[in-house]
């Protein structure tokens, strides 16, 4: 028999706070965390970005860790307190779209301006170094493992999380995803992709999801921690219920890294709808990837269209990137946060600075402001680079 699967905790670090209910009020609220970031300009350029506000120093650590394992390490702390602490034998499964990008670059920089690196720089710049500060910090001892899966990292190790809960593998996990890919040589590298927002003159609009005035994504940093447990386990122990995950999906397409697959893309949402022995006429709520580009926006307005065909301008959906920024493999993280927010509180977030006018994305995207609605299925979804895509479906906890 398969195991239902819960969640019982939740912790974030987000350009809109480093806390679970400062994140949910400025996200409500409209508010923006893309600001100015005027050191990391790697030419003469503007440059903004969804930032964190300061991260405490980690006391125990006379070394701070990389900024990828802070962020990861804050959100982990909030969410076990959450969850009423964990025990030994529990999983963690942590997903990264760009690993220890600081530290590797700090190795380089050293080495070719003074010939010398840190003597710890091979274990420090290990993309899996995450893996053991968290079960050393947190004391926690069972198996472990590294996602990248791009931009779906985080809705990737949650979903393989709950399939080895599900199946019986395993009781309890920590699962989800940092990034921090806030560093000059990453402006640098992403800047011929030209896929970066350009029009900087109001940074908290520079992200425009779904808009029709919509010039590219703006990067961004964060964490969004989960602990998954089975129902019965969670119970044992009274832990707090927050979330459900009914079923997830992920598919990987072939074909450009950069470009999205309209049909894979489809066949992920098809999946997991299937999965989740629901139909197109359960989902109450959508949260979208949309990163404000042109080419991905449409993609994804499209899949929507494609697989819920006329249900499709019924069914709300909320893009959060425009508040944010895109955390890379740490964004399908948050904003699934957001979504079990939503489903907790029966209210959903807005998409910020869109303007209408696009014909090809001419869906109910929340754009009049938070909106109360009774909802109890969503649906969250990541298509990223590398045709990297998930589907997570979960279900309001009563």
């Amino acid at each position: 028999m398969k195991q239902r699967v819960v969640i019982t905790g939740i912790g974030i670090c987000s350009a809109l706070g480093n806390d679970i209910e400062s994140y949910w009020a400025a996200l409500l609220a409209g508010q923006s965390g893309v600001k100015p970031l005027p050191d990391l300009a790697p030419y003469k350029d503007p440059v903004v970005g969804g930032a964190t506000p300061d991260l405490p120093l980690l006391a125990s650590h006379r070394r701070q860790p990389d900024r990828m394992i802070s962020l990861a390490h804050h959100a982990v702390e909030q969410a076990i307190t959450m969850a009423k602490g964990l025990p030994q034998d529990t999983a963690v499964l942590w997903g990264t779209g760009y690993t220890t990008i600081s530290t590797i670059e700090a190795c380089y920089e050293n080495w070719f301006t003074n010939g010398k690196v840190r003597a710890d720089t091979v274990p420090a710049c290990m993309p899996a170094a995450v893996l053991p500060h968290l079960c050393t910090v947190f004391d926690l001892h069972g198996p472990s493992t590294l996602i990248s899966a791009t931009c779906a990292s985080g809705l990737q190790a949650i979903g393989i999380a709950a399939d080895l809960i599900r199946a019986g593998v395993i009781e309890i996990a920590v699962a989800g995803a940092s990034d921090a890919p806030l560093t000059k040589g990453m402006y640098a590298a992403w800047k011929p992709l030209r896929v970066l927002a350009s029009d900087l003159s109001d940074p908290g609009r520079a992200c425009r999801p779904f808009s029709a005035n919509r010039n590219g994504l703006v990067l961004a940093e964060g964490a969004g921690a989960f602990v998954l447990e089975s129902l019965e386990h969670a119970q044992a122990r009274n832990a707090p219920i927050l979330a459900e995950i009914v079923a997830s999906a992920a598919t990987t397409a072939s074909g450009s890294i950069v470009a999205p697959d309209l049909e894979h893309q489809t066949l992920t949402l098809t999946k997991a709808l299937a999965r989740a022995q629901i139909s197109i006429h359960d989902v109450d709520y959508i949260n979208a990837h949309a990163t404000g580009t042109k080419l991905g926006d449409a993609a994804e307005a499209a899949t929507i269209k494609a697989v819920f065909g006329t249900q499709a301008k019924h069914v709300p959906i909320s893009a959060i990137k425009g508040a944010t920024g895109h955390a890379m493999g740490a964004s399908s993280a948050l904003e699934a946060i957001a979504t079990i927010l939503a489903l907790r509180d029966q209210v959903l977030p807005p998409t910020i600075n869109w303007q209408a006018g696009d014909p090809d994305c001419d869906l109910d995207f929340v754009v009049e402001g938070a909106r109360k609605q009774a909802i109890n299925l969503a649906v969250k979804e990541s298509f990223g680079f590398g045709g990297s895509n998930a589907v997570l479906v979960l279900r309001r906890w009563v």
